[in-house]
């Protein structure tokens, strides 16, 4: 059967779009199976980003109620209570943990910040799992401006008070794991914190160094709280 040439041309311009549109089809195919892909390895590295995150969160939340725990026992030694604690000691120890400054927040991640800085959070097609990501960018911002403040406060501030009343303390600050604290604290006789314990100037620091902790806690808290539901979206959205 003999095509008539107006036929055949059809035919073939019919084949030309259908060869063209399988082309497109085969190629968005082959990108969204690319995308897949490169989505589960940012899944994986946000996962374990995560889990780093959730422990740091609840080491600061350990360190912040041990400075409430210091602040607490100096708020209840004065006078012959110093004498009777054990030799100094506890009196110290109090000071540490509410001297501690803590260390540059640690709640940003190279994974996130990567995907933030490139404008390539859509990669991620679980929109909760977004959202929740951008929450937890905002408290990451937080809570850096806020160990910024009492960085600030506990070494401009509280710091060199106790230093002025001659307090026995060491002369330098060593570096930690969670922040910066009294290294190789002499301990001096009880009656020499006397002074420390019986000031109203101090006390009122003290204080303020609660203020702080209870947003520090406020926002620790939360950050756990995030953590925990990234981590939870994550392993839905993760292929096994």
């Amino acid at each position: 059967m003999r095509l008539s040439p107006r036929l055949r041309i059809g035919l073939e311009a019919v084949a030309v779009v259908i060869s063209i549109l399988l082309a497109f089809g085969i190629d968005a195919w082959w990108g969204s199976l690319g995308e897949r892909r490169e989505e589960q390895q940012i899944l994986r590295g946000l996962q374990e980003e995560f889990k780093q995150h959730r422990s740091y969160t609840a080491r600061r939340l350990e360190l912040n109620e041990g400075t409430r725990r210091g602040i607490e026992t100096l708020q209840g030694l004065s006078g012959d209570n110093v004498r009777d604690s054990t030799g100094g000691v506890e009196v110290v120890e109090a000071i540490r943990s509410l001297s501690i400054s803590p260390a540059s927040t640690q709640l940003r991640g190279a994974v996130l910040d990567g995907l933030i800085g490139s404008g390539r959070l859509e990669l991620i097609r679980d929109r909760r799992l977004r959202d929740e990501l951008g929450r937890w960018s905002l408290l990451a911002v937080g809570a850096e401006g806020q160990d910024e403040s009492v960085n600030r406060f506990v070494m401009e501030q509280l710091f060199p008070y106790i230093a002025s009343l001659g307090v026995p303390l060491s002369e330098a600050l060593s570096p930690g794991p969670d922040g910066i604290y009294f290294g190789n604290i002499s301990i001096g006789a009880p009656g020499e914190y006397d002074a420390l314990l019986n000031d109203r100037q101090f006390f009122n620091l003290m204080s303020i160094r609660r203020l702080w902790l209870t947003g520090t806690h406020v926002r620790y808290t939360s950050a756990g709280e995030v953590a925990d539901g990234v981590l939870a979206l994550i392993a839905e959205n993760l292929e096994p």
